[in-house]
């Protein structure tokens, strides 16, 4: 059996995990037609938010210390 690792967004600002689509009006008026994300913890947005595996994020939480 493989054990595969489920992945999740990570903000590459604050490493925040609770991170959410973009759903406010300057987003939408941006022309970005709700595509961006939006960290829940640090505000950052931006169209690319890292994806990783427990096993990776712990792994960067490390490094940062």
């Amino acid at each position: 059996m493989i054990d595969e690792e489920k992945a999740f967004t990570v903000c590459p600002k604050c490493l925040g995990r609770d991170v959410s689509w973009d759903l406010s009006k300057e987003s939408y008026a941006g022309g970005r037609i709700f595509n961006q994300k939006i960290c829940n913890n640090c505000g950052f947005t931006s169209l690319l938010f890292p994806e990783l595996t427990e096993r990776e994020y712990d792994k960067l939480l490390k490094q940062k210390k």
